[in-house]
Parts: structure tokens; C-alpha cells; sequence
């Protein structure tokens, strides 16, 4: 019997190890993390939740095997953590990467390295259902390290610089490079997402041909991970593939009414949703509240306690849903908002 898997390189925090691990309970779900600290805390998490599909690797994967430097970025969420050192050039001509403050490392460590087809036939693995890479810089060395196992693959996501220019670290590979090893390893991709308002970076998302990524998808229902999902950057119109605006300041403006536009893009959907079930809430409520005070007069009786605890909480329900449409409507009152009106309507079309 085939025993097969999903795996998370570069777990992180455990975003999406124990979101995917939870949607599937049945399905092990490998979560890789170099870092001490971090593989601590998901060691703690994966009890307190009770995961028991959920299998930790302390190792850092390349196609080698043995010990090598790790540089730690112990701020924000340790995300820009790699094998690779930074590209000291692109952080200093890139528009993007130059106006990021988080781009540095405090510390760096001796990790054990591994490689993945070594980790998963001792653990008796010979299929992978999905694999998601995080692993900055070396996410083709993961799929590499495979080795006679990338044809077991199914599909995967990975992440990568749009062109070398964009490049965070040393010798990454960029999206050309990626999507020509995915072409020659029988792979197609069926969605590239962008990772930053610049799309410095991207989210290759892949799948062995011949297999229906939307069967993968919804059998393992990764929809709704935010993870997998994606971020969600919606641009102005530019004059010119390069300078949007014409001068960095003008760019700096537009990048900065984009990341806003996505974040509130998110604020209204989940907004508009709550708005809708406490309006739906309290229109019951009200209901509820007139055929008891009905039913209460025709007994010529007081009204209850009941009737007043449900007008009370129908009052504090239409006043949560103002306060959301009030959040709403300055939302759509926003610069953000009306800039990028042109985009919400080609994303219907399309």
C-alpha cells in the first residue's frame, strides 16, 4: 500500500501545517523547520491541538547532507530566515526591497541539513500528495532533493523572484528558472500570484500534467488556508514596465495605495459578511420580540424578562451592523478604494 503525504518546508509558525493537517485527518502532514526556536513553538502548538497526523522535522533541506550555516531573522516572523545570504545589491537598487526595513539577520547557526528523499523513504514514504516551499532562496534544491520521488509528486506551491533584478538572495533561482524545471520535470503551473505589492516576488502554484489541480484542491480543501490562497495586490495603471509612476516617491505613494486597497479589500468581504448575518441576527430578534409583546398583551400580562433581554441584545446588534457599514462606507470613501475601481470590474469580467 502506497503510504503518502503533505509537506510544509519552511513551516514557519505553522500557517498552514496544522490548517491543512486539521482539514485532513487522515492524510500525514510533515512539517520541516530548521529553526530551533520555531520548531519549539510547533511542538507546543501540535499537542495543544491534538494533531496527531502531524509529524516534525528539525532539519533544513538542500541536496546535500551534513551541517550548514543558517542565517536567523529573529524579528517580525523569522520569515526572511535562509541558507543564502542577502543579495547586498538588489537590497540597495531595488525600489521594493529598499524600502523595506526587515531585511537583515541577527544571528546565524549551525542546522542539520538533509535531503528529502533520504527523510521520507526511512520514514517509509513514496507518494506527496501537495508540497508547499518556503524555504527563501533554495525552494527548486527542495523539489531537486527529491530525487527519484519528484515523479510522486501531484502538485505544490513555491515561491521566487520575478526576474534577477528582484532577487533577495544569492544565487536564487528566479520564476524563468523555476518554470523551466517545473516544464522538464513534467509539471505546468496553474497559478502565479504575486507576493508583494511590487511582485518582487511570486507563488508558483503546480501540478504533474495530466492530473486536475482542482480535484487536488478540494480533496485536500486547501481553499480557505490563507496561505494557499494568496495575497491579493491590486495595481494602477502604469506608463512603463518599470516605473509605474515615473519617480520613486510617486511609486512609493502607489505600492503603499495598493498594499492598502488589498488589506481593505479583506476588511469589507469579511465586514460585509458579519454586517449581513447580525442584520439577519436582529430582524429575528425583532420578530421574536413583537410576537412575544403580541402574545403578551393578548394575556394582558407584562412584558417579560425574555422580551426585554431580546430587545437589548436586537439594540446592540443593529448597532454593530451601523458601526460595520459605517467601516464599509469609508472604505469605499477611500483614495485606495477609488483608484482601483477599474480592477474590482475587470476581476468580474474575467
Amino acid at each position: 500500500m502506497t503510504k503518502t503525504c503533505i509537506i510544509d518546508v519552511g513551516a514557519n509558525g505553522g500557517d498552514f501545517l496544522f490548517q491543512v493537517a486539521a482539514r485532513s485527518p487522515s492524510m500525514a502532514v510533515i512539517g520541516i523547520e530548521p529553526i530551533p526556536e520555531l520548531y519549539d513553538q510547533l511542538k507546543v502548538k501540535k499537542e495543544s491541538l491534538n494533531l496527531f497526523n502531524v509529524e516534525l522535522l528539525k532539519k533544513a533541506i538542500n541536496t546535500n547532507e551534513g551541517f550548514e550555516n543558517f542565517h536567523v531573522a529573529r524579528h517580525a516572523d523569522w520569515g526572511v530566515s535562509s541558507l543564502l545570504n542577502f543579495d547586498s545589491e538588489n537590497l540597495t537598487k531595488n525600489e521594493y526591497w529598499s524600502q523595506r526595513s526587515d531585511l537583515y539577520f541577527e544571528d546565524e547557526i549551525e542546522v542539520e541539513v538533509t535531503r528529502l528523499d533520504a527523510y521520507l523513504k526511512e520514514a517509509g514514504y513514496s507518494h506527496i500528495d501537495f508540497i508547499k516551499i518556503d524555504a527563501q532562496g533554495v525552494d527548486i534544491k527542495v523539489l531537486e532533493s527529491l530525487g527519484d520521488l519528484l515523479k510522486n509528486v501531484d502538485a505544490g506551491m513555491l515561491e521566487a523572484p520575478t526576474t534577477p533584478n528582484s532577487a533577495l538572495y544569492c544565487n536564487e533561482p528566479t520564476l524563468k528558472d523555476v518554470l523551466i524545471f517545473l516544464e522538464r520535470n513534467n509539471f505546468e503551473p496553474y497559478a502565479i500570484k504575486p507576493n508583494d505589492p511590487a511582485c518582487a516576488e511570486v507563488n508558483i502554484f503546480f501540478n504533474r500534467v495530466g492530473l486536475d489541480w482542482q480535484e487536488i484542491e478540494s480533496r485536500l480543501n486547501l481553499r480557505g488556508i490563507p496561505i494557499y490562497d494568496g495575497k491579493h495586490y491590486w495595481h494602477t495603471p502604469s506608463s512603463s514596465p518599470t516605473d509605474p509612476a515615473g519617480d520613486s516617491a510617486t511609486m512609493s505613494v502607489i505600492s503603499t495605495l495598493s498594499a492598502e486597497n488589498s488589506a481593505a479589500w479583506t476588511r469589507v468581504a469579511h465586514w460585509q459578511a458579519e454586517a449581513n448575518f447580525f442584520k439577519e441576527k436582529a430582524q429575528a430578534l425583532s420578530l421574536e420580540a413583537k410576537g412575544t409583546s403580541l402574545g403578551l398583551n393578548n394575556l394582558h400580562q407584562s412584558p417579560s424578562s425574555q422580551l426585554q433581554v431580546n430587545t437589548s441584545e436586537y439594540n446592540n446588534l443593529l448597532s454593530e451592523n451601523n458601526s460595520l457599514k459605517s467601516q464599509i462606507e469609508a472604505i469605499h470613501r477611500s483614495t485606495s478604494w477609488r483608484l482601483t475601481a477599474f480592477l474590482r470590474t475587470l476581476r468580474k469580467l474575467f
